[in-house]
């Protein structure tokens, strides 16, 4: 059996929210469906806003030395002020839109007023990564396919219908951006080629703090240009007739057509400014087409679904229940009424492993906050990378659901954070080292962000989001058991945000070390009447510097090295307070049990050593406890992402029935795309998670907490500890995941019968860098130390 891979509807979608994602990493586009007029919203993954910029404030190091000063005489709200006023600096940058495709049908039917349309049908297939449209309108029976080649480089559209002559449409585009021109012209071999040229802006600051300015500049000086960009769509026929109207290209009573669309941009490296050192687009996608001129649509398709449905196929998830075949948008609804439906947790499992494929390959750039796909030129938040925790959520689920090289382009980003973060530390906080903040962009922004905007401190200052990130490429290696990686990607990373924390820990005035005015990502307390942000300690930072400190000591063991940077951490990290419970039982926040200002806060920052972190498990059970009931004072109400990383937090407590009902919250069904800050997440129309309004970090830690429940990795005493069902739901009483990995590079299926195991199939390809142990109920079922494939039962 295999999982349900189709999100289909009886309805084109009439909302960006119910329009359906596809791409090949590098193009996205969102698919409408519309029968009188098909409409594509298309993106280019380095369509960003800006160019190469570091930031400096000349007397930040003094600011946050004086700063510090005021926390330890108990000024917390001074000492907010002063890191606002005089640290943090300009924003980051956006992510942008690229434009529209529309194709307006014309010939029998399409113009008439009330023409029926019968046996409508769009369908996004997960597996393939094909798009397909079908209805009958007018005596026969269309049908449109769209997919973005990985291969190839290209979307493409195919139109046909069941009698001749029935294909006719313009189609034309459109862009927010700076338009520099548009030519249609006919070519040889029937083609009509449309070339479109536009300019992204200088700036693009945040929609909420423009001040009534106009939050998009363009420049007109080389240095300071945005990235520009040329698409080349060319459009074919058989039968019939076309030519070029004005900007557009025309199509005529044809018996089939097909469209192929192109883009390229003068993105050169986040250190290459895109005007002066700019690739050349036109020559870069004048090649792509060129390439594939060769090529068929058959032959075009079947590679894409080849290289497609290969990544796609190397993990599934299946329960073995009755699964009625209904609409998704029925299937959502009904779903409120009756909140289990097997088909919807596969297909949610799924689709994030489908978004990661869409939107991540080896050589594109990370996935934003929205993945791949934007149709705002003020986007929320800007579109751009929130690290302090969504864009490392982005890649909770590609080691653990076998999409490890998928994470390739989060690995460039954090190695091209790690240079532009050398400047920031130094310039920020006189420290060696590498340093990053809150957010970051194409250009990899580090510096603290908030433009000296009151209350910005609770977000903008919190210098620790390289060393979270860090850790991702550890795990990469625990993972592949690559040493070269480990060694010459991991450890310089690891190695410079240590540098960093060593030089930044100061006396917090408590008798510990600590990174201090110390905040909580987005999170409050009340003191002395006011809401403030920063303290003397806050447990997330803590346990991020203990965690990088640890790990850098353990990749110099695994790699049998040794350095003079080894004393210096084993000697700060004994003086990092240790963890402290509160008086409601539950793992403080910050320094003290200060009154929090919103006690069901969407982040749960000082739970990071519990998950992702690795401090707090079950051989520190008093913490587990104290994480536990933070959870339950946190309550399980939250935005999309945010429920996301409680699924994980619940799979990992060992309890499959409240993760569940945690997935069960993320599939309510919202129709509001308002930002919503505080509660309200749930799941789009096309299945995209809702913050609100859209993040793609939900989808990704719904599919990460599904694996968390049926197979844990961590490390144990010398060996990689494998749990196969922690936390299976009791309701999940049959079924079958496959092809998910282990540390030491393990792939495991798992089939369960009865709420029990029943079989686990176990391939081992290399010897793993450490032995893996096998457990299920407390009980080693086998232990890998070489090439092997095994056969287990309970």
């Amino acid at each position: 059996m295999k999982s349900t891979s189709k999100l289909w509807y009886t309805e084109p979608a009439q909302q960006w929210v119910e329009a359906l994602p596809i791409g090949n990493g590098r193009i996205g586009a969102m698919v409408f469906g519309g029968v009188q007029e098909e409409k594509l919203a298309l993106n280019e993954d380095t369509l960003w806003s800006g160019h190469p910029r570091q930031y400096k404030r000349e007397h930040a190091p003094e600011a946050i030395a004086k700063a510090q000063e005021l926390v330890r005489e108990g000024k917390l709200y001074e000492a907010q002020t002063l890191i606002e006023r005089e640290v943090t600096s300009h924003y980051s940058q956006a992510y942008m839109p690229l434009g529209n495709m529309y194709i307006r049908f014309i010939g029998p039917g399409f113009m008439s007023v009330g023409a029926q349309v019968e046996h409508y049908r769009r369908e996004l297939n997960i597996e393939t990564g094909v798009h397909t449209v079908e209805f009958d309108f007018a005596g026969a029976h269309y049908v449109r396919e769209t997919f973005i080649s990985h291969p190839d480089q290209a979307l493409v559209v195919k139109l046909t219908a069941d009698k001749p002559g029935r294909i006719g449409f313009d189609m034309e585009m459109d862009s927010q951006l700076r338009m520099l021109d548009v030519v249609c012209s006919e070519k040889e071999f029937g083609r009509v080629e449309t070339t479109f040229r536009a300019i992204c802006p200088t700036c693009a600051d945040p929609h909420y703090d423009t001040d009534g300015t106009n939050p998009i500049t363009y420049s007109d000086l080389p240095g300071e240009k945005g990235v520009r960009f040329c698409v080349i769509a060319q459009t074919t026929f058989t039968g019939g007739d076309g030519g070029k109207g004005d900007c557009r290209a025309c199509v005529r009573d044809a018996d089939e057509a097909e469209i192929r669309f192109f883009v390229r941009t003068s993105y050169n490296g986040f250190d290459k400014f895109p005007e002066t050192e700019g690739k050349n687009a036109e020559a870069d996608v004048r090649a792509d087409v060129e390439k594939a001129f060769g090529l068929d649509y058959a032959a075009l398709k079947a590679r894409h679904v080849e290289d497609f449905s290969s990544i796609m196929n190397r993990c599934d998830f299946h329960l073995d229940t009755e699964k009625a075949d209904m609409p998704t948008i029925e299937r959502l609804r009904a779903f409120r009424e009756h909140p289990e439906d097997p088909a919807l947790y596969e297909l949610l499992f799924q689709y994030g492993r489908y978004l990661t494929v869409s939107a991540s390959r080896p050589g594109t750039q990370a996935t934003n906050l929205q993945g791949i796909w934007n149709d705002s030129t003020l986007p929320p938040w800007s579109s751009n990378y929130t690290i302090n925790i969504n864009t490392e959520m982005n890649y909770w689920p590609a080691e653990p659901t076998n999409l490890s090289d998928m994470a390739e382009p989060m690995f460039d980003l954090i190695e091209g954070i790690h240079e532009t973060g050398k400047q920031t530390a130094k310039d920020f906080y006189g420290a060696r080292g590498s340093a990053a903040h809150h957010n970051t962009d194409l250009w990899r922004h580090s510096s603290p962000v908030g433009n000296q905007r009151k209350d910005s401190m609770v977000w903008a200052f919190w210098p620790m989001s390289l060393g979270w990130m860090a850790r991702h490429m550890y795990d990469h290696f625990l993972y592949t058991n690559d040493l070269a990686f480990l060694r010459d990607r991991a450890m310089p990373v690891l190695r410079d945000a240590a540098l960093f924390y060593c030089d930044a820990l100061a006396d917090d005035g408590h008798g510990h070390l600590a990174i201090f005015p110390a905040t909580s990502p987005e999170n409050t307390f009340l003191y002395e009447g006011n809401r403030v942000s920063g303290a003397a300690n806050a447990t997330m930072q803590d346990a991020i510097i203990k965690e990088v400190f640890t790990t850098y000591l353990k990749g110099l063991e695994i790699l049998g090295q040794t350095d003079e940077l080894s004393a210096e951490i084993s000697e700060k990290l004994a003086k990092i307070r240790p963890y402290q419970i509160g008086s409601k039982g539950q793992l403080l926040e910050w320094t003290e049990e200060y009154e929090e200002a919103e006690p069901h806060h969407r982040h749960l920052s000082h739970l990071y050593p519990f998950h992702p972190g690795t401090q707090i498990s079950e051989k520190t059970p008093e913490l587990m406890q104290a994480v536990r009931r933070s959870l339950e004072l946190r309550g399980d109400d939250g935005t999309g992402w945010s429920l996301g990383w409680k699924i994980n937090m619940w799979a990992r407590m060992n309890d499959g029935d409240h993760a569940l009902q945690l997935i069960k919250m993320q599939l309510r069904l919202v129709g509001d795309s308002k930002v919503i800050y505080t509660k309200g997440g749930g799941t789009y129309p096309n299945m995209f998670d809702a913050h609100p309004p859209f993040q793609i970090d939900g989808n990704y830690g719904a599919t990460a907490g599904i694996c968390e429940m049926l197979l844990r990795s961590r490390e144990d005493d010398g060996v990689y500890a494998v749990e196969l069902l922690p936390a299976l739901p009791t309701s999940w009483t049959d079924g079958e995941i496959k092809g998910v990995k282990t540390m030491g590079g393990l792939t495991v299926d798992i089939r369960f019968a009865g709420g029990k195991l029943a079989e686990a199939k176990v391939i081992a390809e290399a010897a793993p860098y450490r032995p893996v142990a096998i457990r299920y109920q407390g009980k080693t079922l086998a232990t890998v130390d070489s090439p092997c494939a095994l056969t287990l039962n309970a």
